[in-house]
């Protein structure tokens, strides 16, 4: 969905570009908000462009790049996210990669990282995504989104007691993220307690009702209904 201010901002950058096709900043801006609006293929496709365009001529660094190594690792990165959300695993991979390879300090971010251990993860790559979070976390201990992947991965390969244990950490860091309350209720579920499940879910349910997420409260009700059903 492309919200209206999206949509402005769409709009006005699409006649700037008209105005002059040479504007790349524009079309560098343009592929951003298509890809935080999920339109995956039109960022694909305006990212290829510029990559494209540089293989013809170098593109001008622009605003706030320092050089044309960091615009094109954003380029690259950019690219790779939006595959990404296409499932294109790898693909993205190589397009992450060589984010990094064309700037060194994309080494350090923490976004691209954790996008590269999900993507191992998705490729049955576990001890990889495992690494790669951990990384992750040794870069910034306070990035939750890495600790909430760790977690799931861990309980994915069945070691639930330290996927609590990630996941405590997690709303420690960031007490009103309402995926790690419902990952607890899940991980609790499996380890059939049902009384600490139906507490994480409710908080769950409550932030994720404080977020109009419908389909999350949903989903929650479901979990939350079979457990009233069990335990009476």
């Amino acid at each position: 969905m492309v919200f209206k201010a999206e949509a402005s901002q769409l709009d006005a950058l699409n006649e700037e570009i008209n105005k002059n096709p040479k504007n790349y900043r524009a079309h560098f801006s343009l592929a951003g908000i298509l890809l935080d609006s999920k339109d995956y293929h039109g960022a694909v496709e305006k990212y290829q462009f510029l990559i494209d365009t540089n293989e013809i001529s170098p593109l001008p660094v622009i605003e706030p790049f320092k050089n044309t190594s960091q615009l094109l690792g954003r380029i690259h990165m950019g690219l790779g996210f939006a595959l990404d959300f296409l499932n294109d695993d790898q693909k993205a991979i190589e397009e992450l990669n060589k984010a990094v390879l064309i700037d060194p300090e994309l080494e350090n971010h923490l976004m691209l990282q954790t996008t590269l251990g999900a993507i191992y993860g998705d490729l049955g790559l576990k001890a990889k995504e495992l690494d790669r979070y951990q990384r992750v976390i040794e870069i910034d201990p306070k990035f939750y989104r890495a600790y909430l992947n760790l977690a799931i991965a861990l309980g994915e390969i069945g070691k639930i007691p330290q996927a609590i244990k990630v996941l405590m950490r997690v709303i420690v860091i960031k007490p009103d993220y309402a995926k790690a309350y419902y990952q607890l209720g899940v991980a609790h579920e499996i380890m059939n307690n049902p009384k600490k499940s139906i507490k994480y879910y409710l908080i769950a349910q409550k932030l994720y009702s404080n977020l109009k997420d419908e389909e999350s409260e949903k989903e929650i009700k479901r979990h939350l209904d079979q457990l009233y059903k069990t335990t009476g």
